[in-house]
């Protein structure tokens, strides 16, 4: 039976390649590719055995293989940026808003860290970003939505993406040292 990770992974990198090759953007896709085998070299040279480009947790990065891609494609972060692609631009944006909520939460549990929940708290972040990537498509799509939605309206997308995200992690983090999840 599919496990339904592998399916919301396989669905996610099906559109991300069927768009970049639609808006000729090989570029973004060629570099997350490199990105991917590099990074999985890179774990299989530090963590043999549990990380490399056949694993799982290896697979399961693929947003941040996405999001190093999308450096090419700086450009389209700007709200005022014309892209060939809508989708490909929130996925950017949204990937970029995504990333430094969760480096904002990581450092902000580092900086607490040995004290209270801290360490509970850092390998919830980490399984959100390694073990879930359910949670973290699916909450791309949304502010991808989102974003696309209220596109001419939010003034400061950027900052109300942002803290929405934030609430969804810490939501998460908090569902996870509370076993519900």
């Amino acid at each position: 039976m599919m496990n339904l990770s592998w399916v919301v992974l396989g669905v996610y990198v099906a559109i991300f390649v069927w768009r970049t090759w639609v808006a000729q953007q090989s570029w973004w896709l060629a570099i997350s590719v490199v990105s991917w085998v590099m990074l999985g070299l890179l774990g299989a040279y530090f963590v043999p055995g549990v990380l490399g480009i056949a694993h799982e947790q290896s697979a399961f990065m693929v947003p941040l293989y996405v999001l190093i891609g999308s450096v090419t494609q700086w450009r389209l972060l700007r709200p005022e940026a014309k892209s060939s692609d809508v989708y490909l631009s929130l996925l950017a944006a949204s990937g970029w808003i995504m990333q430094l909520a969760w480096l904002v939460l990581l450092l902000m549990v580092l900086w607490q860290y040995p004290r209270g929940f801290s360490i509970f708290s850092l390998t919830s972040l980490l399984q959100l970003y390694v073990w879930q990537p359910v949670f973290w498509i699916l909450s791309q799509w949304i502010l991808m939505l989102l974003i696309w939605m209220n596109q001419g309206q939010w003034r400061d997308y950027w900052k109300a993406s942002f803290l929405v995200v934030l609430l969804w992690f810490v939501g998460y983090v908090v569902a996870d040292l509370l076993n519900w999840i």
